[in-house]
């Protein structure tokens, strides 16, 4: 009889343990980061000295960040309103981009894997676009074909838009982004 209540008390320490690593991980490293609109932003991400929680969250996510000093990295799931990203809508991505060297946009799966495309077009980069200097950035990120800086986008469900930007003065000093410091991200339509 005591046997199997020293087993029942293991397991029931294992699986609260296993329970409150994974809320530590999950819940808890989100308070970490910082929404700027719809984006997401983990100040020094890089950092040799980053918290030990977001450091298992990049282990789980299988996510490998910039050094400190190289660069920061900007994610986001939800529009500037708010809403979920969907495959099937199209959305402008307009607004200036914090400076750096060298940026690139990418559309991912929300299990980071690049989406699929009849255009086999899978992001942009600051050397790619087209825009006038000194103006606004505006890319297109749509299903449909579109003129200009179009980023096709393809299948169903939720995705991620990730912005990366290389050699910045922000990526070794940020731990906040002002929001005009960063590009909207805006829905305008949806399809079926």
């Amino acid at each position: 009889m005591r046997w199997i209540a020293f087993t029942l008390t293991l397991v029931a320490g294992f699986l609260i343990g296993l329970g409150g690593t994974r809320l530590a991980v999950t819940r808890l490293a989100e308070g970490l980061s910082q929404r700027i609109g719809g984006w997401i932003f983990i100040p020094r991400i890089g950092a040799a000295e980053l918290d030990p929680y977001q450091r298992a969250r990049m282990f789980v996510e299988g996510f490998l960040p910039l050094a400190d000093g190289e660069g920061f990295f900007l994610r986001a799931t939800r529009d500037s309103n708010g809403h979920t990203l969907e495959a099937t809508c199209t959305y402008m991505l307009e607004g200036v981009m914090p400076a750096a060297r060298y940026w690139s946009v990418t559309v991912t799966d929300r299990n980071a894997r690049l989406i699929p495309n009849a255009a086999e077009r899978y992001g942009f980069t600051s050397a790619e676009l087209i825009y006038p200097h000194g103006q606004p950035v505006r890319i297109l990120l749509s299903p449909v074909a579109q003129p200009g800086n179009w980023l096709p986008l393809a299948g169903e469900g939720a995705m991620t838009v990730t912005l990366r930007f290389y050699d910045t003065p922000l990526s070794a000093s940020a731990s906040v982004i002002e929001p005009g410091q960063v590009p909207a991200l805006i829905r305008q339509e949806c399809g079926a």
